[in-house]
């Protein structure tokens, strides 16, 4: 079931880094991560007949070890991939949040504004800074 699904993952880094739409850094990551499955899945095909016991190969403790790095590349892409996406969905509702308090702050000046142009004799009392009209109150 292993043997040859290391083609599954060299077509996923092709159509990964294929995909213009995608985010640069994700594109990048997912490209990365295929290419170190695929890599683990080729070598580890490779040292099939040594670990299935049919052809003992000399080489084949040699070829596990760069399997093993191959895969470890890809869990290591894989996890940048989910930082990146945490920072960036962390970023995203910042700016939305932003969004929404620059809104509410639009909703009350147009209260306020309203109210002014309502209630014109209260406009002094509504900005201390122009006259010192608390003092009179102290």
């Amino acid at each position: 079931m292993r043997i040859g699904k290391f083609v599954e993952h060299f077509r996923a880094a092709a159509n990964a880094y294929d995909a213009k739409t995608l985010d640069p850094v994700i594109r990048f990551c997912t490209t990365g991560r295929q290419l170190g499955y695929g890599a683990y899945m080729l070598t580890d095909t490779l040292t099939y007949l040594d670990a299935s016991g049919v052809r003992p190969s000399a080489t084949a403790k040699r070829m596990q070890v760069q399997a093993y790095k191959a895969w470890m590349t890809g869990l290591c892409f894989s996890v940048l991939n989910g930082v990146y996406t945490i920072y960036k969905s962390r970023n995203e509702e910042a700016a939305q949040t932003d969004k929404a308090v620059a809104a509410e702050k639009t909703v009350e000046v147009k209260k306020l504004q309203r109210y002014v142009l309502t209630f014109p004799f209260a406009l002094p009392y509504l900005d201390p800074l122009s006259k010192n009209i608390f003092a009179d109150l102290l």
